[in-house]
Formats: C-alpha cells, sequence, structure tokens
C-alpha cells in the first residue's frame, strides 16, 4: 500500500527544518495522519476533522502538571514528539471516512503509541516471533498477556473475521512455507510431516539455512503488511531466472506465489463504500513545473491502493491530456497491474472525446494480452463516483503544492546552513526574512562579492519628450526597500543631455555627498540600463577613488518590464538571470522601485510646470526661480500671497523685492481670481 507523502527529501542537516514546514503547509481537510521515526516506522496514526490544527497541536509548547494522569500524559506527549522525524497524511472526503481509515490503518500498522480498544483482546492476532533464530508464525489471542511475550516480536492484527485471515495463511504458507510449531524451533533428527506437506522448509532437521528462512520471514512480513508489490517484483524476477534456467517446477511455483499475491491485492480494503465497483480513480492537478497524478484503485467498491506519481514538466512540451494519456499507457501496460473494470479519467468536457479516441489503441492492446476489455469513464454523474474525484483530486494537488512547499525550503535551509546560522535560528526564523536572507546570498554567489550585500542602491533616469531629465536614487537594506532614504534628482546640466552623461552626474553627485558627510557606502550599486550607463557610473566611481564598489546594471526584456541581464563595467560577459528565484526577486523589486520613482518624480515636474502658467508670466521668473519658488512655497497660489519678507528671505534682497512688486502689478492690481494647483 502506497500513501501520499507529504515530503520525501529530507535529510540529516534539515529534518527538523523540513518537519516545521510540513505543519506549516498541512491542509485543513478531514483526513489521517501518520507519524514516522527515524526508522521509517510508523509509531502513531490518528484522524482528524481539521488535520493542520490537529497534528500542529502535538507539536506547541504545553505545560502539564496537577494530577498524576496529567504529567504522565505530558511524558507520552513529549516521548511521542521527541521521535518523529516524518509525518504522511491522507486527505478523504468526510470524518466518517478518516474514521474508517483511522480503524484500518491503527490494526495494520499497529503503532505503538496509539490505544487498542479493550475489546481487542477476544479477536485473534498473527504474531512473527522475531525474538528467535528461525521466527514462528502463529495465531494467538491477548498477545501481550501471554507469558512469554517478547517485544520484538511483530504483532499483525487484531482480526475481527477469522476466517479470511486463516484462509489468507493457508494460501501464503503453500507458497512461502514456514514453522507453526507451538515453541521456539529446537533440533530434531528428522523433520515433521508439515515439512512433507511442503508447508515448513523444517529449520529444525537443519533443511534450510537461518539467512535463506529469515528472508522468507521477511516477504511474508511484508505481505501481511501490505506491502505486496515489492514482492511481486521480486517473484518475476525470480520467475524469469528459473525458466532461463530451465528449472520449470521452480517457475511454476513462483507463478502461482504471483497470482496468489494478485488476488490477494483485491481483497485489501481501506475504505468501505455501498456500491461494489472495480475502477480506478485518476486526480490530476498541475502548477507550472509539475503535474501529479494520484490513481485510486477502487476493488469491489473499497479504496484498497493508491498511485501517487509526480512529473517533473518543466522541460515538457506535451499538453495536459497528451502527459495523461502517456501515463496511462505506461502505467497499464505494466504487466504486473491489475487492471480495473474501468478507469474514470479528470477529463474536462472539452477534452473528452479527443482522449476517449486515443486510447482506443490502448484498449486493443490490453484486450488482445488480457483478454480483458477496459473501459474508460469521464462521465462523473453518480456521487459515488463524484466523490472519489474529488478525493483523487485533493489528494494530487495536495502532493505537488507540498513537494514544492518542500523542495524550496530545502533550499532555503541549505543555504542558510552554509552561512554558519543554527538550525534553531533557522526554525524560528520569519518565512520571508529566510527567503530574504536567501535571496542576498544568491545575489552574492551570483556576482561574485565578498560579503552579503547589506545596503543595495539603485539608480534610473527619466526623460520624456522636451520635458526636463530627471533621475531617481532608492536604497534596500538588508533585502528591504528604506524609503526614508530614497532621493530624487533634477539633471543640472539639460544642455548635454544621453543617458551616459546623466548617470554619470547622478552618482557623482550621490557619492560625493555621501563621502562629504562620512555616511555609509552601499556594498552594490544598481543601474538601470546597458554597458553604457554602467560603464559612465563606474567611471564616477573611479573619479572618487570608491571604484571598489561593485557596479552592474540591470538590463531589462524588450517586452514588457522584467530584468533580463545583469551587465558588468568590464569585459565580462552579462549573466542572463533565472526567473523568480529569491534573489531574482530582489533585484527585480529593486528594479521596479528605481523605475517608479523616477517616473513619479517626473511626472510632477511635468505637472508643476504645465500648471504654472501664472508664474512664467512673471518678469524675473525663469525655470531656475520657478522651481525655487515651488518648492518652497508648494503651490502657485501660496507665491502670490508670500509676502516682502518670505520673497528676500528665500531669493535675497534685491532680487526677492522685484519678484515681489513684479507679482503685485501683475497680480494684485485688481482681484485675483485663484487657480487650481
Amino acid at each position: 500500500m502506497q500513501y501520499l507523502k507529504v515530503s520525501s527529501i529530507f535529510s540529516e542537516k534539515n529534518s527538523s527544518i523540513l518537519l516545521s514546514s510540513k505543519l506549516e503547509n498541512l491542509p485543513d481537510k478531514p483526513g489521517v495522519y501518520f507519524f514516522k521515526n527515524e526508522e521509517g516506522s510508523i509509531i502513531y496514526v490518528g484522524k482528524s476533522k481539521f488535520l493542520k490544527r490537529r497534528v500542529a497541536s502535538y507539536f506547541r509548547i504545553h505545560k502539564f502538571g496537577g494530577t498524576k494522569d496529567e504529567i504522565l500524559y505530558g511524558q507520552k506527549l513529549h516521548d511521542l514528539v521527541s521521535e518523529v522525524v516524518d509525518i504522511e497524511i491522507i486527505v478523504t472526503e468526510s470524518e466518517k471516512e478518516a474514521l474508517l481509515l483511522e480503524n484500518n490503518m491503527i490494526k495494520k500498522f499497529q503503532p505503538i503509541y496509539n490505544v487498542m480498544l479493550r475489546d481487542d483482546k477476544n479477536f485473534p492476532w498473527i504474531v512473527i516471533t522475531y525474538s528467535e533464530q528461525f521466527p514462528r508464525i502463529r495465531v494467538i489471542r491477548a498477545p501481550r498477556n501471554q507469558p512469554d511475550f517478547d517485544e520484538k516480536n511483530k504483532l499483525i492484527g487484531p482480526y475481527i473475521d477469522v476466517k479470511p485471515m486463516k484462509d489468507t495463511l493457508k494460501l501464503l504458507r503453500k507458497h512461502f512455507p514456514y514453522c507453526s510449531c507451538s515453541g521456539p524451533c529446537k533440533e530434531k533428527d528428522r523433520p515433521c510431516i508439515n515439512y512433507q506437506l511442503g508447508l515448513c522448509p523444517a529449520p529444525c532437521a537443519n533443511k534450510i539455512t537461518a539467512k535463506v528462512y529469515l528472508e522468507n520471514i521477511k516477504s511474508l512480513d511484508k505481505i501481511l503488511s501490505g506491502d505486496i508489490e515489492e514482492i511481486i517484483i521480486d517473484l518475476h524476477s525470480k520467475m524469469k531466472i528459473s525458466s532461463e534456467n530451465m528449472q520449470f517446477e521452480e517457475a511454476a511455483k513462483n507463478r502461482d506465489a504471483i497470482r496468489a499475491l494478485e488476488g490477494m491485492i483485491e481483497r485489501q480494503t481501506i475504505i468501505n463504500y455501498d456500491n461494489k465497483m472495480s475502477l480506478d480513480v485518476i486526480g490530476f492537478f498541475k502548477t507550472t513545473k509539475k503535474i501529479g497524478i494520484l490513481v485510486l484503485h477502487i476493488r469491489n467498491g473499497r479504496l484498497t491502493a493508491k498511485t501517487p506519481t509526480i512529473i517533473e514538466t518543466e522541460k515538457k512540451i506535451d499538453k495536459d491530456k497528451e502527459i495523461i494519456n502517456s501515463f496511462i499507457e505506461q502505467f497499464y501496460l505494466n504487466e504486473n497491474r491489475p487492471l480495473p473494470d474501468e478507469i474514470v479519467l479528470p477529463l474536462n468536457d472539452t477534452d473528452k472525446i479527443n482522449s476517449l479516441e486515443e486510447l482506443d489503441s490502448l484498449t486493443s492492446v490490453l484486450k488482445d494480452r488480457y483478454g480483458k476489455s477496459l473501459h474508460f469513464r469521464t462521465n462523473w454523474g453518480d456521487d459515488y463516483i463524484q466523490g472519489l474525484m474529488r478525493i483523487a483530486q485533493k489528494n494530487a494537488k495536495i502532493m505537488v503544492l507540498l513537494e514544492d512547499e518542500y523542495e524550496k525550503l530545502s533550499l532555503e535551509s541549505e543555504a542558510l546552513l552554509d552561512l554558519g546560522m543554527k538550525e534553531d535560528a533557522i526554525l524560528k526564523m520569519n518565512p520571508s526574512k529566510r527567503k530574504t536572507l536567501v535571496g542576498l546570498k544568491e545575489i552574492k554567489e551570483l556576482f561574485g562579492l565578498e560579503d552579503l550585500p547589506k545596503i543595495i542602491e539603485g539608480f534610473d533616469i527619466s526623460t520624456w519628450m522636451m520635458g526636463e531629465a530627471v533621475g531617481a536614487l532608492v536604497q534596500f537594506v538588508n533585502g528591504k526597500p528604506l524609503k526614508k532614504n530614497y532621493r530624487s534628482f533634477t539633471i543640472r546640466n539639460q544642455t548635454i543631455l544621453g543617458d551616459s552623461n546623466m548617470m554619470f552626474e547622478l552618482v557623482s553627485r550621490r557619492y560625493t555627498r555621501l563621502l562629504e558627510e562620512g555616511q555609509p557606502l552601499p556594498d552594490l550599486i544598481l543601474i538601470d540600463g546597458g554597458k553604457a550607463q554602467v560603464n559612465a557610473a563606474f567611471l564616477a566611481l573611479e573619479k572618487l577613488n570608491i571604484s571598489t564598489i561593485p557596479v552592474l546594471g540591470l538590463k531589462k526584456k524588450s517586452i514588457h518590464t522584467q530584468i533580463e541581464e545583469a551587465v558588468f563595467p568590464d569585459e565580462r560577459n552579462p549573466i542572463r538571470l533565472k526567473d523568480f528565484t529569491p534573489g531574482y526577486n530582489i533585484l527585480q523589486q529593486i528594479s521596479q522601485e528605481y523605475h517608479r520613482r523616477a517616473i513619479i518624480h517626473h511626472r510632477k515636474r511635468m505637472e508643476k510646470k504645465i500648471m504654472t502658467p501664472k508664474l512664467d508670466a512673471i518678469p524675473g521668473v525663469g525655470l531656475k526661480i520657478r522651481n525655487l519658488l515651488l518648492e518652497h512655497f508648494k503651490t502657485t497660489d501660496k507665491v502670490i500671497d508670500a509676502s516682502l519678507e518670505e520673497m528676500q528671505d528665500l531669493l535675497g534682497k534685491k532680487r526677492g523685492k522685484n519678484i515681489y512688486i513684479n507679482i503685485r502689478k501683475l497680480y494684485k492690481s485688481k482681484k485675483v481670481i485663484k487657480l487650481r494647483k
């Protein structure tokens, strides 16, 4: 039996980090959860109407005190959580299904932390006596009440219906003989009658080695625990070897064992439904880089197993339905795959006809090979099929999304551990801060910086038609914008324009001032533009003797505002940036910010120019004086209403008096009609 794995990318280095991520990203839906220890064994199975809330509750900080029972419960909870290294889930359609599934899974896996029902002692168990050199398989009741019970022994059960359990053991013993004596195996001169019947390999008479016998017992263990497919594959391999060596009797035994096991697969149950059907339901979910396909195997109206598959689609060119069709063909042409009577496809109305036609060849091949017609269904009309499809689709979606989350977190945690951070610190870190640090590390490595770029400054220039050219500066500290340090510039030399000249002026003015004021310099400078602008910025830094500061250009794609390349001032070739990585996202945000700042500043300058005809009409007010007046008084009306003292304080006694008189002659000799800003 296969289960939906929340993640399969654990490592000793970051296991607790990924476990923490699982708790954050579990779905808040009904289902069953499995806690596993470092050996991969399931140690606890639980159910919940809301998986996320319930599972997360185990890992909160609890304080238990007071009564003896409360203290004991707290200790048990601590012991459980301390062993958990992995979590698996199965999402169900309802609480009822979760209850049925939990009940069956507890019986199947016998987790040590689960409570067994009191009346379970009345039901039979299968016990494998691993505490002995030659483990026996026996059926007993109330196993833990047995005086000679050993914790090394494995219990499977309990079984409510005794007859099917005994029939299963009887069938398996024909193909996987084992010892069932009442006591441990002891050396004898001659084996018992079970050896003559082929039901026991007679370890007591040295007819089999301990190693071979134990391999046989482990195969039985896997089969009884539900892991049958692996044994079937192994038997197929043995059958092939026997046939090639012309050991046809041995090959026939393996063939019969395979058929018996395939029959057992058909009879296994997990979730029960009233409708007795045999079908496979295929769920489907797609992201930009992955497609998740989940097959629910329904036999006799019961969910017996599920097969999850994730397909990497980043470099695939097939369409969705083509990928599904390819998967179906490869999946069902596997000779080990038991076929259902019907397959329910995850297709919408526009895909139905074409997909069914394309699968006709598969149907024909399977009929020739197995003599069985395979039917495909795209009509989810009845409630039973709709419910199964919803389960399949939900689990497929969760499988893909969580896989993406854990892959991303795995990369982030590895990067931060490489920076020397402790695992506990990473776990406590805000996800946004964690992502930002990873982005800064990526920028450091991409551009060959010595340290993480704590302060990054970016420049952009904006020109429009015959208007003034302006520039903008933005500053990011620790990967976040620090807007109080944003600056806007008006290009002083409007007679000698050109992106290179303007960028040289901006960079020169900015860092001349920082050097004069003793302010900290940036760790990285970004320029909007290509080689010419970057070289101009580098020349400005060189003249200020600070050319050790790395300077790079961010070149945009031709069709939109996304950045595409990083340009260097030296002979190095541009670097094509990989889209949407943490480092790329920081660079893209800086690019957007300095572009936005430059455009806003330019627009404001143009608006002031367009909306100030009254100031332009005043004798003695040119471009420089007009801008100075507006920057100080903010509006045209306040300039006109300003007193003589205010004008002289701003412009000097002589010029201030002249402009004041000119304003009064032009606008104060008659009633002034104020214009809007």
